[in-house]
């Protein structure tokens, strides 16, 4: 290549790089706000300390709480095989979005433990649940729960963990180059849309009629400003490695609990169970053969029979 030529690549690279984000688009066009909200008449929203939370309350209103806890990509549609059977069989569920995702506020703050954990407490408060509850998280959200546990223990009468984050040793290179201030900006604009679709495709192993119901309802949150810049700030500041002393400490309180793991989880590997249970020695332990990172959502079925025994001899008052 000439001289010229080089130096005209070099010249025009950083114009290609700013420029390439607004080339390829961006899902994120809508704003989520009273207006959005005001046409979404058939879901609950309440007003907490750091923003409006998206929720689901059902079932008998003095039956035991169960509180069902998503992870960092997916809002709380991902226990819809669990929420409405679980209601049935006499509990009180709650269900919710985490700031930064489905239908609950995006607010520009580093989304890290003490915010998830605010905004449950919050939660449970303006909804006057006084009484200690049963949670249920999945991934990040189990890693919700055990901080809770860990900090609320008189709130926490049991919890059940789907492949919770926690049990790396450090936050993954590529994560971290990600996440870093003036890249993830970059990074949400130019390939957030292909970053997550690749994430819904890892999570999943069962039909694709279940992988197009997933690619609808992830597409619904990802019209609305903020939701990728939440995630890769969470990241960043929601320590979701080296948490073993956290779960060893709350495992010491002699809570009831339950670990429900696919065998072929790609996302939260598998033997990060073996972790697990040095860290908790009397969690009760199924691995869900066939399943990825959602064995609640790919095999309702085989999940559900444990989880509803679980909570028949466990959370009840």
């Amino acid at each position: 290549m000439r001289l010229a030529a080089k130096l005209a690549v070099f010249l025009l690279l950083p114009a290609i790089i700013v420029v390439f984000p607004f080339v390829v688009g961006d899902s994120e066009t809508k704003a989520l706000d009273e207006d959005a909200r005001a046409a979404m008449r058939e879901e609950s929203f309440i007003a907490l300390d750091g923003g409006v939370t998206h929720y689901e309350l059902a079932g008998p209103e003095d039956g035991p709480v169960v509180v069902f806890v998503h992870g960092l990509t997916s809002p709380y549609f991902i226990w819809d095989h669990q929420f409405q059977e679980v209601a049935d069989a006499g509990f009180r569920v709650l269900r919710y979005d985490s700031f930064g995702r489905g239908l609950s506020d995006r607010p520009k703050v580093n989304y890290d433990a003490d915010l998830f954990d605010r905004q449950l407490l919050n939660l449970l408060d303006a909804l006057g649940i006084d009484e200690p509850v049963t949670l249920v998280g999945l991934s990040m959200g189990g890693v919700t729960a055990i901080h809770f546990t860990d900090r609320h223990p008189r709130r926490v009468r049991a919890f059940v963990l789907f492949a919770p984050g926690g049990m790396r040793e450090h936050l993954p290179v590529g994560a971290r180059i990600i996440t870093m201030p003036g890249i993830r900006n970059w990074m949400a604009k130019a390939f957030g849309d292909l970053f997550f679709e690749r994430m819904v495709i890892a999570r999943f192993t069962k039909d694709a009629a279940q992988l197009e119901a997933i690619r609808e309802n992830y597409a619904r949150q990802m019209q609305y400003k903020g939701y990728k810049r939440a995630v890769l700030n969470t990241l960043r500041h929601n320590r979701l490695y080296g948490l073993e002393p956290v779960f060893a400490r709350v495992g010491k309180n002699g809570k009831p609990a339950m670990a429900i793991w696919g065998d072929r989880d790609t996302i939260v590997p598998p033997e990060h169970s073996e972790r697990l249970r040095r860290a908790i020695p009397a969690i009760e332990l199924h691995v869900i053969e066939g399943a990825g990172h959602t064995a609640n959502y790919e095999f309702p079925d085989k999940v559900n029979p444990l989880l509803l025994d679980f909570l028949r001899n466990h959370a009840r008052r």
